[in-house]
């Protein structure tokens, strides 16, 4: 069994469908790249200025226990915020250099929206660098605005670690007083109880377990400390939140406690989802992801609240993305001090167990040691202390941003919008990419009958009896195409119809011709009329009539007469004197005589019946023109009384419903239908479907045949 091979691809297909779609194909192929260049040339540029700063990466609090766990990343957020645009903003008020342009050039509506608007930031953690871009319309404010922003990030930089400092001095200042003033009521017990019992000095194996509390005393004072610090910390970030709290309830007219509420609702669910975050949930989980939805759906709330008249014409959004940070930062430091705050527990639970072991030497040797241990324990506490002091002071007097710049922003040689190579080449791909899908995209939603393999595969068992060419009708006269050109492409195509029409039995059994087609405008006259001539070249005695009552086209041709087809079949005249000579030999017409209001009726009369068959007996050929059959029945009453139909197909143009109907109500009345017949077919070399059945039309120049008239 030969197995079945598939048909190749023939690519003049694609290329036949692109060609018949040139114009949508240049529409959009020009098209969208033009639209784009004029967009390109015409569009305001914007230029982009960038500052790089060069990142520190110590921490930021010199106890190593400060408000920032990743001091850098934090304050990089600030670039985000509305309160460092005000900030700008006010730099830019003040500075005397700035007020006349770069002033004019920000208050284009709100100045401090204008001013965020502008920034943005990459931060490059391998590399330790931040890059500060701004963009703007004005190439020379742009560079100065990222300058300015650069100075401003850096001052609010040093204004939060020296703030940070300050928490940790505050808390030193307050603690060093009360070591020393314990430090020194104990030693003045130490010289006393000495004195009392005239002791120097003890060793005994309690002195091994009075050692162990000391340093068990050691640890739990510096956890203390720790503590303390934590606690201060954590009050420092519970003030900021309030302050970030009480400048979004600060409208001009107030909030209700409805908006209270909600913007508590806020502060417990971000606490709520950070908590989650502490316990190891994914940023992408379930549960995380819930809590963020529940977050904004309050947000949404919220900011409808207070754009009802709390707050006009700042960013209302903005300080929920900082407080969020701080409620990071606040829980994270709870768990800090509640990790350290556990471990005080358990070294009191260790001091404990070594002080009943303790607690079994004499009272003498226990409350020495006791006064002895407390002492070197204070004394040391409070050289801690008063060292940590004088480190947080220098920390606070001296302390410099985590920032510092290494590269100012210059003018830049380039817009970064639009980029106009980049929108060319892009416009381009778009535009052919876009123009093919149109193509192919109207191709797929074309119902016509595109070619002829389409045709048969609709109707394998009606035969497609020729090709004719298109022929360029100039005048009337023009249409005789087969008279004119006899040694030409046209004359050739219609021989072939005239070949395949006798090899159906036409001229012999098959007198009467009926020519349709299934819309207006497929030729129907054209073909009647060269077919009539082809048919007398072979000596045919042949007959022409004009079927079509409504709209007539043969008289254009022939010429008007008095009388006709209409007048014979209202009975008033012989069918011999509508008979008329033609200025062709051996070829007559008959006219269609007087419109008439009813034309079916007219022809449905047996009249026309009788006439067919006693024309039959004089004429070997008859054809008969006749209007479309889909938008007239007289067609197919025609066809009733005609030995064979022939139907013309334009291709690309005649719709497929449109055939099938044509088809159908021919079949329902009984009429043979002899074939179809292609006509207005175009020449060209990549219309495959139009060149079915001459694929090589340039061959017959030849033979000295030519396509012109």
């Amino acid at each position: 069994m030969t197995p079945e091979v598939s048909p190749p691809v023939d690519i003049r297909k694609y290329l036949d469908a692109l060609w018949k779609r040139k114009w949508a194909f240049l529409l959009f192929f020009i098209g969208v790249p033009t639209v784009t260049m004029i967009f390109t040339f015409t569009v305001k540029p914007i230029y982009e200025a960038k500052c790089v700063l060069l990142v520190r990466t110590q921490s930021s609090n010199p106890l190593g226990l400060g408000p920032y766990t990743n001091p850098v990343k934090n304050q990089i957020f600030i670039l985000n915020t509305f309160n460092f645009a005000k900030k700008v903003w006010e730099k830019i008020k003040n500075d005397e250099k700035s007020k006349k342009d770069l002033i004019s050039y920000l208050q284009d509506g709100n100045p401090v929206l204008n001013i965020k608007s502008k920034i943005s930031y990459k931060y490059g953690e391998k590399e330790n660098l931040l890059f500060i871009k701004v963009k703007g319309h004005d190439r020379e404010q742009t560079v100065r605005l990222a300058n300015i922003v650069a100075e401003v990030f850096i001052e609010t930089s040093e204004e939060i670690a020296k703030a940070s400092a300050q928490e940790v001095v505050k808390f030193l200042e307050k603690q060093i007083p009360k070591v020393e003033e314990s430090l020194k009521k104990i030693q003045d017990s130490l010289k006393k109880f000495k004195k009392k019992e005239k002791l120097t000095d003890i060793k005994s194996v309690g002195e091994y377990l009075s050692n162990k509390i000391r340093l068990l005393d050691e640890m739990l004072a510096k956890t203390e400390v720790d503590i303390k610090e934590k606690e201060g910390i954590l009050k420092a970030w519970e003030q900021r939140r309030k302050d970030l709290v009480n400048k979004v309830m600060k409208g001009e007219g107030g909030v209700s406690n409805i908006i209270e509420k909600l913007y508590a609702k806020i502060v417990q669910l971000e606490t709520q989802k950070t908590s989650l975050l502490l316990e190891g949930f994914e940023e992408d989980s379930k549960e995380v992801k819930d809590m963020e939805a529940k977050i904004e759906q309050v947000k949404k709330e919220l900011i409808q609240k207070l754009q009802e008249g709390a707050l006009s014409g700042e960013s209302i959004s903005e300080p929920f993305e900082e407080i969020s940070e701080v409620m990071k930062k606040i829980v994270t430091a709870g768990a800090e001090l509640k990790a350290l705050q556990a471990k005080k527990e358990a070294i009191l639970k260790n001091r404990e167990n070594v002080m009943k072991e303790f607690s079994k030497f004499p009272d003498k040797e226990i409350k020495y040691l006791t006064l002895q241990r407390e002492f070197k324990l204070n004394e040391e506490i409070l050289m801690m202390l008063k060292k940590r002091y004088e480190e947080a002071k220098l920390q606070e007097v001296g302390r410099v941003s985590n920032f510092v710049i290494v590269e100012p922003a210059f003018p830049p040689k380039f817009p970064v919008f639009p980029k106009k190579r980049q929108n060319l080449l892009f416009s381009i791909v778009i535009g052919l990419g876009l123009a093919l899908s149109i193509v192919f995209l109207l191709e797929y939603l074309d119902t016509t009958v595109r070619d002829a393999d389409e045709l048969k595969f609709m109707y394998p068992d009606i035969p497609l009896l020729a090709a004719i060419p298109f022929i360029k009708v100039h005048n009337s006269h023009r249409v005789l195409v087969t008279q004119h050109k006899k040694s030409s492409l046209y004359m050739e195509s219609f021989r072939t119809l005239r070949s395949n029409l006798k090899f159906s039995k036409v001229g012999e059994e098959i007198k009467a011709i009926l020519v349709t087609s299934a819309q207006p405008d497929e030729g129907k006259t054209t073909i009647t009329v060269n077919l009539a001539l082809t048919f007398q070249m072979t000596n045919l005695k042949t007959l022409v009539i004009e079927g079509d009552l409504r709209k007539p086209r043969l008289p254009d041709i022939f010429g008007e007469k008095e009388k006709g087809l209409t007048d014979y079949l209202l009975g008033t005249i012989k069918e011999n004197e509508i008979i008329y000579d033609t200025f062709i030999e051996n070829v007559y017409y008959i006219p269609p005589g007087e419109i008439p209001p009813n034309p079916t009726e007219l022809l449905s009369l047996p009249r026309f019946n009788e006439l067919i068959k006693k024309l039959k007996e004089k004429f070997d050929v008859i054809i008969i023109d006749s209007p479309p059959v889909t938008l007239f029945v007289d067609a197919v009453v025609i066809s009733n009384n005609v030995d064979g139909t022939i139907i013309l197909v334009q291709f690309e143009y005649t719709k497929r419903e449109t055939l099938e109907y044509t088809v159908e109500s021919l079949k329902k009345s009984g009429s043979r239908i002899i074939g179809f017949v292609a006509n207005k077919i175009v020449p060209s070399f990549f219309r495959t479907r139009t060149a079915y059945y001459y694929p090589s039309y340039k061959n017959y120049k030849k033979y000295g045949y030519s396509f012109d008239i």
